[in-house]
This record gives C-alpha cells, sequence and structure tokens, in this order.
C-alpha cells in the first residue's frame, strides 16, 4: 500500500466517521474501498440514498476535497459542542443561569462577539504545571467587560475562579519529584499545605457560585478519580457592575473628614504664611501646617546626634522588614513557578530575606532601650513619674496616624483595584478591622483577636504597647534597689526564654515556621510569634541596654583596639550565624530535631540583640567608623520619622497590589527586588502624607497640651549626651 493510499485511507475514514456512513474497506485485490455507503440528511424529505462508489482511484479522489471540507465542519462542531458542554451551565438547576446560559450557547453556535469573547476567557489547560504553574487566571478584564449583551442586552461578564484542592498525601508525591523526601518534607510542608490548583471561567452573571460548584464538582471528579482531589465550594465570582457601587454613608464620611482634613492643613498652612512675614508669634494655628510640619521633618537635632546611630538602624530595619513582606507574598499569592521556591529556599543569599525576621527585634530592643534611657533621665532629674500622663501620651502619639489608616482601609478598601482574587483579599483586610477596630486601637489584639487581626503587621503594636505599659514593673525597682531590681528583670527574662522554649518543644515548631501560605491563621503565629510574654526577651535585654547607657551617658569609654576588634568581630558574626543558620534547618538531609529548634527558636533572638548593642555601642562611643557614619547619616534621621507611618501601611498597599493581580506572578530574585524596592518607595511616599496630615499635627498637639509639665515620653525627653570625641 502506497503512502498515497494510506492518506487517502485516512481521510475517507474520518468521511466516513463524520457523515455516520457504513463502510465496508478491501485490500485484497488493490483496491482501497470497497463500498461506501451513508446517510445524508435532506431538509424537504427523509430519505436514505444509497451510493455504490466504484473502486477507482479516480471517483475516491473526487470525493476527497468534499470530505476534508465536511471533515472539518464536522470537528469544528465537535470541538464546540465539548466546549461547551464544559464551559456552559446549560443545565444548571438556577433558572435564571440555565436561561441565560442558553442564551449564551445558541450566541456561540452564531459565533457572536460577545459569547466568544466569553468562552475564549475561560481557562483552558497552562502549561508548566510541573513547575507549578498551578492557578489559571483566563482573561479577567476581556470578561468583565463583557456589557449589555444578548437579545435582551441583559447578560453581563461574570468571572469565576475555582480551587481544586490535592490531599496531603498527593502533594508530598508531587513535591517527591521535586526532590523533596519524606525526611525533608517536615520542613517546607507549611509552604504546600493548602496549595490549589486554580482555574477559571467566564459565565454570564445569571449564574452564582452555587451554580458553578454544581456544575464542575462533576467535572472534578471525573477528571480526577482516583487522586482525592476535591473542589473548594468558596468560589470567587467577581463583576464589573458588582464594583461600580454607589458610595455609601461610611465612604461619604470619611471622605468629609479628609476634605475637612486637607482644609485645616492648607488654611494652617496659609496663617503660618501670614504670620511670618508679619513677623507674628506662632500658637495652636499652625499645628497643621505642612510647611511648619515638613520643617520638623527635615530639621536636625542636635541634641541626639550621639544616639544618632538609631535613626540608621530603624530605617534599615523597617527597609528589610518591608522587602521580607514581599517576598512573604510571593508565598500568599499565585505563581507560575511555584515549586521553583523550594530551590531559592536552600540558597544563602535567600537566608538574608528568611533570617532577616529578626530585625523586628532590633524595633523591640530600641523601643526597650529609648523607655528605659528616658525614664531613668527624668528620674535622674528629680520628675515624679506620672503613669496616667505615661499611658496616655503613649495613646495620642500612637492612635491618630494608626485609627486614620484603619479608618480609611476599612471604608475605602474594596474600591482600590478588582482582579480575580480582588474580593478575597479585600475582605481579609477589610472585615477584620470592621470587626475588631476596637481592640486595634487598643493595642490589645494579641489576646483579644490574634487570628483575626485588624493590619496583620500590628501585631507588633500590640506587644510593643503591652512592653511599654509594663516596662515600670521592671525600672522602678532598679531606681529603689539596683541589685534587686536587676535580679527581678533576670527572673523575668529567664522565664520568658523558658515558655518560648517550653511551647517550642512542646508544640514541636519548626524554625521556619513564618514560611506558611496560611499565616494568619496557623498555630505558630497565634500562640508563639505574636504573644508578648513569648516574645519579651528583645525587650527586656533593650531595657537593661538602656540602664547602661544611661550609667555612661556623660563618661568617655576608651577601649583598647584589640577590645574594638574583637567586639566588631564577634558582632558580625554572630550576626552572620544567626543568619545564616536558618539554612541548616531547610536542608533536604536535614533530619527535625524538636530540641535543637527549640533552643534556636527561644534563644537566637536574643543573640541577635546582644550583637546589635554591640554595634550600637561601639558608634555611641566613637568606634563605629564609617559605619557609624553612615547610619548616623541626616537622611536616615529624615526617614526615621517616616518609619511609622510607612511601617503602617505598607502591608496593606502589599496585598492589595497582588490582590489586584490579572495573572500570576512570576517567582525570581530580580521580580521581586523591583518590587520590594518599589514597596519601599510607595510606603515612604504615602507614609509622608500620613505623617504631614496627621502624625506630626497630632504629635505638636500633645505637646501643646502638655505644655508646662515636664514630659514624660521617651519621644519628647531631651537627651543631652557627652561627646566621647571632646
Amino acid at each position: 500500500m502506497s503512502l498515497l493510499h494510506l492518506l487517502r485511507y485516512v481521510i475517507v475514514c474520518l468521511f466516513c466517521v463524520t457523515t455516520q456512513a457504513r463502510c465496508e474497506i478491501d485490500v485484497k485485490n488493490n483496491s482501497i474501498f470497497n463500498t461506501i455507503e451513508f446517510e445524508e440528511s435532506v431538509e424537504s424529505v427523509d430519505s436514505v440514498e444509497i451510493i455504490n462508489v466504484a473502486t477507482t482511484d479516480s471517483i475516491v479522489d473526487d470525493k476527497i476535497g468534499d470530505g476534508l471540507e465536511i471533515v472539518k465542519n464536522s470537528l469544528q462542531l465537535l470541538f464546540l459542542k465539548k466546549l461547551k458542554s464544559v464551559y456552559v451551565l446549560s443545565n444548571s438547576s438556577n433558572e435564571q443561569c440555565r436561561n441565560a446560559s442558553r442564551v449564551y450557547s445558541l450566541a456561540l453556535d452564531e459565533h457572536e462577539s460577545w459569547a466568544l469573547k466569553l468562552l475564549d476567557a475561560s481557562s483552558k489547560l497552562q502549561s508548566g504545571l510541573i513547575t507549578g504553574n498551578l492557578i489559571e487566571f483566563g482573561s479577567y478584564t476581556q470578561c468583565v467587560h463583557v456589557l449589555n449583551a444578548g437579545p435582551g442586552r441583559n447578560i453581563n461578564g461574570k468571572h469565576c475562579l475555582l480551587n481544586v484542592l490535592p490531599s496531603e498525601e498527593l502533594m508530598k508525591k508531587i513535591l517527591f519529584y521535586r526532590g523533596i523526601t519524606a525526611q525533608s518534607y517536615r520542613n517546607v510542608r507549611l509552604v504546600f499545605l493548602n496549595v490549589t490548583l486554580g482555574w477559571s471561567i467566564c459565565l454570564p452573571d445569571a449564574c452564582q457560585p452555587a451554580d458553578v460548584f454544581e456544575h464542575f464538582e462533576h467535572y472534578v471528579n471525573e477528571i480526577f478519580e482516583g487522586l482525592n482531589i476535591t473542589l473548594q465550594p468558596d468560589i470567587a465570582c467577581s463583576t464589573l457592575v458588582d464594583a461600580e457601587t454607589p458610595f455609601s454613608n461610611a465612604e461619604k464620611a470619611v471622605f468629609g473628614l479628609i476634605v475637612a482634613l486637607c482644609t485645616l492643613v492648607i488654611i494652617s498652612t496659609i496663617v503660618e504664611m501670614y504670620k511670618r512675614r508679619k513677623d507674628i508669634d506662632e500658637g495652636y494655628e499652625i499645628v497643621f501646617s505642612i510647611l511648619a510640619n515638613s520643617r520638623w521633618l527635615i530639621a536636625k537635632n542636635k541634641h541626639h546626634q550621639q544616639m544618632a546611630c538609631l535613626n540608621g538602624i530603624r530605617v534599615m530595619s523597617i527597609i528589610f522588614v518591608i522587602m521580607g513582606h514581599r517576598y512573604l507574598m510571593s508565598i500568599f499569592f499565585a505563581s507560575v513557578n511555584t515549586f521553583e521556591f523550594l530551590d531559592w529556599l536552600l540558597y544563602y543569599s535567600s537566608q538574608l530575606v528568611i533570617g532577616g525576621t529578626v530585625t523586628v527585634d532590633s524595633f523591640l530592643m530600641l523601643s526597650g532601650l529609648l523607655l528605659a534611657y528616658h525614664l531613668l533621665l527624668n528620674h535622674h532629674n528629680g520628675q515624679k513619674f506620672n503613669y496616667p500622663l505615661f499611658l496616655l501620651h503613649r495613646f495620642l502619639r500612637l492612635t491618630p496616624s494608626y485609627g486614620f489608616a484603619i479608618l480609611v482601609i476599612t471604608v475605602f478598601g474594596h474600591r482600590f483595584g478588582m482582579g480575580p482574587t480582588w474580593e478575597e483579599n479585600a475582605r481579609f483586610v477589610q472585615e477584620s478591622c470592621q470587626m475588631y477596630w476596637w481592640s486595634a486601637i487598643l493595642y490589645m489584639q494579641a489576646y483579644v483577636n490574634p487570628a483575626k487581626m485588624c493590619f496583620l503587621q500590628s501585631w507588633y503594636l500590640s506587644i510593643d504597647t503591652f512592653y511599654y505599659v509594663t516596662a515600670p514593673l521592671l525600672l522602678i525597682p532598679v531606681t529603689m534597689n539596683k541589685y534587686a531590681g536587676f535580679a527581678w528583670i533576670l527572673v523575668v527574662y529567664i522565664a520568658s526564654v523558658v515558655v518560648n522554649f517550653k511551647q517550642s518543644f512542646d508544640w514541636q515548631w519548626v524554625v521556619n515556621a513564618l514560611l506558611d501560605k496560611n499565616l494568619s491563621t496557623s498555630d505558630f503565629f497565634i500562640k508563639h510569634y505574636s504573644q508578648p510574654h513569648i516574645r519579651a526577651s528583645p525587650y527586656i535585654l533593650g531595657i537593661v541596654f538602656g540602664y547602661i547607657l544611661f550609667k555612661y551617658r556623660e563618661k568617655k569609654v576608651v577601649m583598647s583596639p584589640w577590645l574594638v576588634a574583637f567586639g566588631w568581630t564577634a558582632s558580625m558574626t554572630l550576626m552572620a550565624v544567626i543568619i545564616l543558620s536558618n539554612r541548616i534547618f531547610l536542608d533536604p538531609h536535614y533530619t527535625y530535631d524538636p530540641l535543637g529548634s527549640a533552643i534556636f527558636i527561644s534563644t537566637h533572638r536574643s543573640v541577635w540583640v546582644l550583637s546589635l548593642a554591640w554595634l550600637i555601642w561601639a558608634c555611641i562611643h566613637g568606634y563605629g567608623g564609617p559605619i557609624n557614619t553612615l547610619l548616623s547619616s541626616h537622611v536616615f534621621s529624615i526617614f526615621g520619622k517616616l518609619t511609622y507611618s510607612a511601617y503602617l501601611i505598607h502591608m496593606q498597599f502589599q496585598f492589595f497590589d497582588n490582590g489586584a493581580n490579572k495573572m500570576p506572578n512570576y517567582f525570581s530574585n530580580l521580580s521581586l527586588l523591583r518590587t520590594g524596592f518599589g514597596d519601599i518607595g510607595m510606603s515612604f511616599f504615602i507614609g509622608y502624607f500620613l505623617t504631614i496630615l496627621v502624625e506630626c499635627p497630632m504629635y505638636r498637639l500633645s505637646l501643646l497640651l502638655f505644655k508646662g509639665r515636664k514630659k514624660v515620653s521617651p519621644n519628647v525627653t531631651v537627651v543631652k549626651m557627652k561627646n566621647p570625641n571632646n
């Protein structure tokens, strides 16, 4: 049989199948086709016409052209029919959805553009599943921009995202092909525990999530039979019409508040300009002036020059925090190469991000240091401690900016974007604040609602305020009896470390438990990471170091070059060890050791803080060299005043940015560094306006409120230290 005959054989077989023909094939006598019988429908009458086809090749050749066209059209119809059975909910139990779907089906048969857009916008099987391209968003924008379609112009495009959850056993098998053995699975388990396979469908807006679930549950069970995979019932759907809702009364009220605040700023600025021109004394009326507040922002504080290195540490720490949260978002949100995250975890350079969580402990240490230093200085100057005023100043210092940010995000957050996962993420950010705004501004979330925190990063404010409120219980005994006071501090410190160790051992926490796709609701975050009694050791060490700095505030400290060299070497080495040692616990050959993990978790933050204490000590007493020059730069002094506002808004910006994505991210260092530095710039940019409009005016008002009183807050007491170089 020649190749040409074989080709003809295949084509005519297809012709017979697609035209419902009955064929008999005979190849004995060098004849391809013996007879071909087929039924042909005639529009006017129903009849059956029998056609005997000669066995000559010429007759077959005449039929091939017509056969090819019939085959092509028939295959197109078969393909479209199969697509409609998947993407069109024609058999929905919801009558409205069923009727709209049938209109959609007929429009597809007629090749109407709006129907083709809906079909085209739906997901098809994506490539790169093995490398972790698990979620396919389809064409979200194309889908939701189908508006007023259909014969009645009453059909709008609705985008729905389905999530298919594999069992943990199946995930273990998948990760095994990526080199993750049963031994090393525990180290990365939390990253992939609830990873889902996402798939999008675009359909008429009359169909509801329940209709989509009902339709696709059958297909998922059929396709993944035997793989223990389930379709999640919480299907996220969105339309452009839903996003264009009218402003609520709450939105109008908050918008009016913002307009009033901006008007007050403008008036205050004009008043200041007028008074400065007329050389008139300034008072309350200029506290909202953007000129006065900007001058405060860029002004040099000569009284704090010896502790200026703290500004650099503060700014560098917030940069690490923002960048670390950007990397953390890559776990929370979809990537086209999810499984390449496993390779990234093993790079030593990656430990700068993974181990960089200790920068939060830098903030805790600085808070304890400054609080102890200023309270001891006030006591030394004969100022009577006023505890209610002490608490009031803290509340007025932090709450206005915090409350304003909560108000804006809670009321307007859902309007900042749209996308396949937007509703879910906006709800995550807003709902907790709508429910627990009161515990947020009272700084009680760590104990009241740790699983539903308003502003996820505000766990820090809760524990820092807890330490602020209770710190006098540690410091007052020191002022009464130094030895008894420090014995008491030592007992509290040891108790915190022991509790940390015991909980880590009993719960068998892994060192890198923060690498959790469901971090905000994880046991580690709720019971360990965000709890004041667990995280107290860095703050307590900060209090002790603040006492030491206070005692040596007017003394010239002389250290030998060998001691300085040893101090810097030990400090830098311990910092590097603390950060890079996370790699040990991620190694594929590492076997989980509950005792070793518990020891590391309960002590490594203290080691970091002690190393940081040397850096501060050396810089303050003239042994910091170029490091002190860098950290004490006036640029850091300016940005240091913006760190609180940048801290407040950066994570919400990251959630909204990722939630508005119309396609998955690509996980790579270059991509994340680019977006991370963008986060830093945007956070400080927005933070500037939050500082100028809210934080700084409220701060200046509090100073005027306490005018005539000696300050009790570490933020307003003048610090005078002798320059060791004089």
